[in-house]
């Protein structure tokens, strides 16, 4: 890991290659840094002069820092023989020739933090600026001889702050005044050295340092690879320590381009400088705090830490990872904002599901019928109070498989046969996919005996797949009790009153045979209005019996197909008299088809609509009666040419015990169309009609084709 993180602080081996206007050296990568050994004024001439002139033509921010032997104002004299005229490049901030202690000292001693300031600053300046680099050069005579160790630190420190930046850098050390310790120390923390020798320049490398830079360099470009890849931050960090050894800031070694963009910096910018100079809001917060804990006991640490308030357009979450790597930190940061966006949403959603469950529980309770929720294989989940009720089971019953459940309990249907579990609206549900609507079973319980109506539907997956039963009961008790009462009612209406009323006939037949022959004419009539009222009365009795077997599901119809046009035929034969047959015009094509009804009910249906348009139009004017196929029913319409219904009384006509007023006469009970259409519906047919004042009347029901 230490060879890993030094081959960082090396040269940029994936920059692209400048020219080095030297002969001996050829091209360089951004991010070298080599020197010189010179012993005369010619021979920095012969490296600093072609170098800064190949920055200038290359578009590169130059600054050339200068000492005797060739102090500045000589070198700008001969950089201009070489350049032409120096203003245009001065103007436009491309160069800078400095004196050496404007540059590496403060009061004469040398100020290496100054120094990285400075490099820094002209970095950034020369970015601003548009250049495609920075290029140093720079005399260390008098000032590297001076305090060697001074110069040693400042040497390390602008080696980690070059590499892999847009910048190269040369220093040139006099020779005579370098002890072979002090070659050896220079060579160490440069690239390479340049040495005038038998009348040329030479490049001197060391051997095992050629070797070590190979290894370091091919260790470099892979770590670079991975890093630059990775979509996880990754940053090098070395502390900064104050004379007592406490940490007071950190140095950016390395940034990946993924820690750039997660922290809205430049990767190479930030090389070389200062964690609170770039990032002053980290003082004294929890990531600080950590990093100085890493570095200082070597344990490895991990927090999340959030990025948000005003000044922040969308909040940021970042898991970091920090860990010691020799004398440096890395930190690891991840993005987990999207997972923490999701965090929350589940939240979100929990609780949305939690309220959602809290609601259905209460309305599960509340609701008033029966309700239970059977998984797959029919077992009970969950049911309510009133479910539990109806079905008596107790908690351990409630758990039991449905076969053992069914034995627990006699169901049967209406006629008293038995239930058998593939039959009831639970299985019909599960196993076949059927929607139950309104199955009547009875749930007979030792202390008593439940008429209940069954609702059955599967709960569906959107895969088609059934995983379980949602069922409704429904306490139809109280309903069957008044069924049979209305049973007693019919029987006693039926009966009780029927028994009289045929007796009050026989003597009424008696009395007007009788006075047939009688002079007295007022009793003649009064024996006829008896008559008709006893007549009256038992249609009347007819109709209320009608009504409560219709209503109580009673009556019965006996279906079969009818050929319209013959029982058109033989109705008006037998009730000729009564109906003006002269009246009716009947319209039936020769394909009607049949249709399928109980031939008694029908009978009714059409004897209430003809005297009913007998009725209520004049004597002399038709009744017509119509039949059309639609689809597979048979329409039917019987129209008259009365004066018509009044508006008033259209929404109320098939009402039970409705009488039209209007024009229409008040007569009867208002039963008779109540009736018609309670029939025409028990055949799965519907009724309407159509009317206007002063035009008739068209009643129209529909009935299946048989």
């Amino acid at each position: 890991m230490d060879t890993l993180l030094h081959s960082v602080s090396l040269t940029g081996v994936d920059a692209p290659l400048r020219e080095s206007g030297i002969a001996v050296v050829g091209n360089l990568p951004w991010g070298s840094h080599f020197c010189q050994f010179y012993a005369t004024r010619q021979d920095l001439l012969d490296i600093q002069l072609p170098y800064i002139a190949a920055g200038l033509a290359a578009g590169e921010y130059c600054l050339w820092v200068t000492a005797e032997p060739l102090p500045a104002d000589a070198a700008a004299e001969a950089l201009a023989a070489v350049v032409g005229d120096l203003g245009p490049y001065l103007r436009a901030g491309q160069l800078e020739i400095l004196d050496q202690a404007q540059w590496y000292t403060t009061g004469g001693i040398p100020d290496v933090e100054r120094v990285r300031r400075k490099w820094l600053d002209r970095l950034a300046d020369a970015r601003q600026r548009g250049f495609a680099g920075l290029r140093f050069a720079g005399n260390t005579c008098g000032v590297a001889e001076s305090n060697r160790s001074a110069f040693s630190a400042y040497g390390e420190a602008l080696d980690h702050l070059i590499a892999g930046q847009s910048m190269l850098a040369l220093c040139s050390f006099y020779l005579p005044g370098c002890s072979t310790v002090d070659v050896m120390d220079i060579l160490s923390t440069h690239s390479f050295a340049l040495h005038h020798r038998d009348g040329g320049w030479q490049v001197i490398e060391h051997t095992e340092q050629k070797r070590q830079e190979a290894a370091l360099r091919e260790s470099e470009a892979r770590f670079r690879v991975a890093q630059e890849l990775s979509p996880d931050g990754f940053v090098i960090l070395r502390p900064e320590r104050d004379v007592l050894g406490r940490i007071v800031d950190f140095t950016f070694v390395y940034q990946n381009a993924a820690s750039a963009r997660m922290n809205g910096t430049d990767a190479e910018v930030v090389v070389g400088r200062r964690l609170l100079e770039l990032f002053p809001g980290l003082r004294g917060s929890p990531n600080l705090e950590a990093y100085q804990q890493v570095a200082d006991h070597g344990e490895p640490r991990v927090l999340e830490v959030h990025y948000g308030g005003d000044a922040i357009q969308t909040p940021t979450w970042f898991r970091l990872a920090v860990v010691s790597m020799g004398k440096d930190i890395v930190v690891l940061s991840q993005d987990i904002t999207a997972h923490k966006q999701t965090e929350e949403e589940l939240k979100r959603l929990l609780a949305r599901v939690k309220r959602q469950a809290a609601e259905l529980e209460a309305n599960f309770t509340a609701i008033a019928d029966g309700l239970i929720v059977y998984d797959a294989e029919g077992n009970i989940v969950k049911m309510n109070a009133e479910a539990r009720r109806l079905s008596g089971y107790d908690h351990d019953e409630s758990w039991q498989p449905p076969p053992t459940r069914m034995r627990l309990r006699q169901m049967s249907r209406t006629d008293g046969s038995p239930f058998q579990w593939e039959e009831t609206p639970t299985y019909r549900a599960l196993l076949r996919g059927e929607t139950v609507i309104g199955e009547t079973m009875v749930l007979h319980l030792p202390d008593r005996t439940y008429w209940i109506a069954v609702s059955a539907a599967p709960i569906r997956l959107e895969d088609g797949t059934t995983r379980g039963v949602v069922a409704t009961l429904t306490d139809i008790t109280p309903l069957h009790e008044l069924q049979e009462q209305m049973k007693d009612f019919v029987h006693m209406v039926s009966h009780d009153l029927r028994m009289p009323m045929t007796s009050m006939k026989g003597h009424a037949d008696i009395l007007q045979e009788r006075l047939t022959q009688a002079e007295d004419r007022q009793a003649r009539r009064s024996a006829e209005v008896i008559a008709r009222g006893i007549t009256r009365m038992n249609v009347m009795i007819d109709d209320l019996v009608e009504v409560a077997r219709l209503e109580g599901g009673q009556r019965r119809l006996h279906r079969q197909p009818v050929a319209l046009a013959a029982y058109l035929a033989d109705l008006l034969a037998r009730n000729a008299p009564p109906l003006e047959a002269h009246r009716l015009h009947l319209d039936l094509p020769d394909d009607l088809p049949p249709v399928c009804a109980d031939p008694d009910r029908l009978e009714r249906i059409l004897l209430n609509l003809l005297t009913n348009a007998q009725k209520y139009s004049a004597p002399a004017t038709p009744i017509g009666v119509q039949a059309r196929p639609c689809g597979d029913a048979v329409t039917i319409r019987v129209t008259d040419e009365g004066r018509g219904i009044h508006p008033d009384d259209l929404p109320h006509l098939f009402t039970r015990f409705y009488r039209a007023k209007g024009e229409r006469r008040a007569d009867g009970i208002g039963l008779g169309l109540y009736i018609t259409k309670l029939l025409v519906e028990a055949h799965g047919g519907h009724i309407r009609v159509d009317s206007a004042m002063g035009t008739g009347s068209t009643f129209e029901f529909t009935l299946p084709v048989g």
